[in-house]
């Protein structure tokens, strides 16, 4: 079976009401922060991730192409919502670099956007 890890860092990661419904079946593989060259906005309820200048911490799965299928369309890859790409991560203790999926806002934000770097 092939696996792809997935970086999550808004309403799918561990605690949050899309976790349990959509990673029951992923394996949990830590905690992960990107490069210093995102940053997340609020969108109400959710967060996005935009480019940026910050390290944005989230949590990684390891997901099988069923469940990246559905994750794809929680959000919405296929109406331009949502971007899924590739972007290196590394666990929050600094122990080497990962390649991930990774879910970035597909529209720009307005340039007085506040950035964060964790959704809490």
């Amino acid at each position: 079976m092939d696996l792809e890890k997935v970086f999550v860092y808004g309403s799918l990661k561990n605690g949050f009401f899309n976790n349990e419904h959509y990673l029951h079946d992923a394996t949990f593989k830590g905690r992960f922060q990107t490069l210093p060259q995102w940053g997340l906005i609020s969108l109400g309820s959710f967060p996005a991730m935009v480019m940026g200048s910050l390290a944005v911490k989230g949590e990684v799965y390891e997901v099988n192409k069923t469940t990246l299928a559905g994750l794809d369309r929680l959000e919405g890859t296929a109406n331009g919502f949502y971007k899924r790409i590739r972007i290196p991560v590394t666990d929050v203790n600094g122990n080497g670099e990962v390649d991930v999926w990774a879910y970035m806002y597909a529209t720009t934000p307005m340039t007085h956007t506040n950035l964060m770097e964790e959704w809490v």
